[in-house]
């Protein structure tokens, strides 16, 4: 479940039986790029007298860099849900800055 408000994006996802350890959690993406990927993956294990069952799963959600702070995403794991947290930058991205113009003589061109 993904949800919104003015501070936050958020996902929420079930892993039940899942512990903390078992679970990666990674964040994609050079410097300069406007998307970033976050790649989760984890397993769980079952043992059943002799037998064991394992399960993984894997998720990759694409994120808009210019809108989250990606360096502030958090995660936290509690009683089988995993919530990954990530802020929304405060200020609003803009394609266009405007360069003041100074008038004073030019040192030698």
């Amino acid at each position: 479940e993904i949800s919104e408000n003015e501070k936050e994006f958020r996902l929420a996802m079930d892993v039940p039986g899942v512990k903390a350890a078992d679970i990666k959690l990674q964040l994609e993406g050079g410097e300069g790029s406007s998307r970033k990927v976050i790649h989760l993956s984890g397993e769980r294990k079952f043992q059943r007298g002799d037998t064991t069952t394992e399960s993984k799963f894997k998720k990759s959600i694409t994120i808009d860099n210019t809108s989250v702070d990606t360096s502030k995403i958090t995660a936290n794991l509690a009683d089988g849900v995993l919530v990954l947290t990530a802020p929304k930058k405060n200020e609003k991205p803009t394609s266009v800055q405007a360069i003041p113009i100074t008038e004073q003589p030019h040192a030698h061109l």
